[in-house]
């Protein structure tokens, strides 16, 4: 009997064993979910659990049971938890907040205070239990960040400013659809979720106006405003030297501020994420993740376009998807180093003599883009000549011995214009935009030789003299009839009077 009872009794013993260690073991846990820190340590929770637990040398020690806590925040000292619907505050005992439909939690270093946004557009200011402040904000989309002088959140207007010192501001941002924001160094980030990526604001006083209207892109750069397209729809932001971290349940993108660049991409969903000692820390499917990244080294990479038609034509590239236009023939750009996919896109009726490569920049590097030009039909009729024509192609001539000429030729632009001896020419020269099969035609002229005009014109003297001698003589013989006619006159009247 004995011998039978001692196997089941060591086996129940061994099960209970490795029973009792999975409540302290990270991957006995479904996930982690949401991360702060509390007197110096991270305090992380797990809905699936019901259990807020303290995170020690990658391991869960339970800290506090509560239904469902999906948010937590700590300024250190207390906390607020939001739990099946409800705001919770925690400072050893656990008191139910007066706050319906709490979406997110956010704490202002500046002046101790927790801000809490709503599903139903207010945004609630706590010191402690108490609720000191309250704001409806219209449309709002639920994030804030913190300046020295104001809380800022955001909505569908913009950009709510609300002063420490009681007042309100609102700056109207065109771009309407809003999402985490933060400060990295000297530069205000604004995230958004259509188109996804973040604005990068050079200029923090743009943010002091009544109205952003960048509704378009090209109109950003006048605020000193830059777009970077992002993976992820920025959820959470944190930026530790010098790079910013963007997260959300679409993984995490690192972000090289100098050169508008993610360097890093991971698909893993982020729920949480903190700054902590030195490091990041993101509640993700597969626990807690720490990332230490460091910026990547940068390189030029140089695209020069070569034999485009016209001069300020434009003509692009997409390299990692983002697509890049410019109207200089050279693109000078600073990359973090890795690998690219670069696809050279067509210029109008150009196509490129490359169109993707992959390019791994570990140094300075340049490359040449070949743009060929197709080719045309140009179509040359010449009429009424009987002697060799003489066809001018920008600097170049060719000699033809027939009237019907065809040419071939890239497109672009050419001056064409013929001659023949002997033949006048018209028109005399043609402008061609040779994008399209053209065709020309040229009326030709016989002229009449040098010698010829010479000895014309020399007949045409004589003729002259000659008409004028006998014009000459006729008229001598006239004037000596009149004065003949008048002198009979004369001595007719004379002879009268005298009888």
């Amino acid at each position: 009997m004995k011998s039978s009872i001692f196997p089941l009794l060591l086996s129940i013993f061994i099960l209970m064993s490795l029973l009792s260690l999975s409540p302290f073991s990270q991957t006995s846990k479904l996930y982690p979910y949401s991360l702060t820190v509390y007197h110096g340590k991270i305090l992380v929770s797990y809905p699936a659990e019901n259990t807020i637990y303290y995170y020690i040398n990658d391991n869960l020690v339970p800290f506090l049971h509560i239904y469902d806590p999906l948010q937590i925040l700590s300024n250190n000292f207390s906390i607020y938890i939001v739990s099946n619907g409800s705001l919770y505050y925690y400072n050893g005992s656990l008191y139910r907040l007066n706050i319906t439909e709490p979406f997110m939690l956010f704490y202002d270093n500046y002046t101790n205070i927790t801000y809490v946004t709503t599903y139903n557009d207010y945004v609630y200011e706590l010191n402690g239990s108490t609720i000191v402040g309250k704001w409806y904000i219209i449309g709002s989309f639920g994030y804030m960040t913190f300046t020295n002088n104001s809380a800022i959140v955001d909505s569908e207007l913009g950009y709510v400013f609300l002063y420490y010192n009681g007042s309100t501001h609102t700056t109207i941002n065109c771009q309407d659809a809003l999402s985490a924001m933060a400060f990295a160094g000297k530069y205000f980030i604004s995230g958004t979720f259509d188109p996804i990526g973040i604005f990068v604001f050079h200029n923090l006083s743009v943010l002091k106006l009544d109205k952003i209207d960048d509704v378009y892109f090209n109109e950003i750069y006048d605020y000193n405003i830059t777009f970077i397209p992002t993976n992820v729809v920025p959820e959470y932001i944190a930026y530790l030297n010098g790079v910013l971290y963007v997260a959300s349940y679409q993984g995490l993108d690192a972000i090289d501020l100098i050169n508008s660049q993610v360097f890093y991409h991971t698909n893993t969903p982020v729920y949480s994420m903190i700054v902590y000692n030195g490091s990041i820390y993101a509640a993700t499917p597969n626990g807690i993740l720490r990332y230490q990244l460091t910026l990547p080294r940068l390189y030029e990479l140089r695209v020069q376009a070569e034999d485009l038609i016209y001069e300020g034509q434009q003509w692009g590239v997409i390299i990692n998807g983002t697509k890049l236009e410019s109207t200089n023939s050279t693109m000078n750009l600073l990359l973090a180093e890795g690998v690219y996919n670069i696809t050279i896109l067509s210029s109008w009726i150009e196509k490129p003599n490359v169109t993707n490569i992959i390019l791994n920049l570990d140094s300075n590097y340049t490359l040449y883009v070949d743009y060929v030009r197709p080719y045309y039909y140009v179509h040359v009729y010449v009429n009424d000549t009987k002697g060799p024509v003489v066809l001018r192609v920008n600097n170049e001539t060719m000699t033809y011995n027939y009237t019907n000429i065809t040419l071939v030729l890239p497109a672009g632009v050419y001056n064409v214009s013929l001659s023949s001896p002997g033949y006048s020419v018209f028109p005399k020269s043609i402008i061609v935009e040779l994008f399209s099969n053209v065709s020309l035609s040229f009326n030709l002229h016989q002229m009449i030789t040098g010698s010829e005009i010479t000895t014309l014109s020399t007949k045409s003297e004589n003729n002259n003299v000659i008409m004028s001698s006998a014009n000459i003589f006729n008229i001598s013989i006239l004037v000596l009839i009149l004065l003949l006619a008048l002198f009979f006159t004369v001595l007719y009247k004379l002879s009268k009077t005298r009888r």
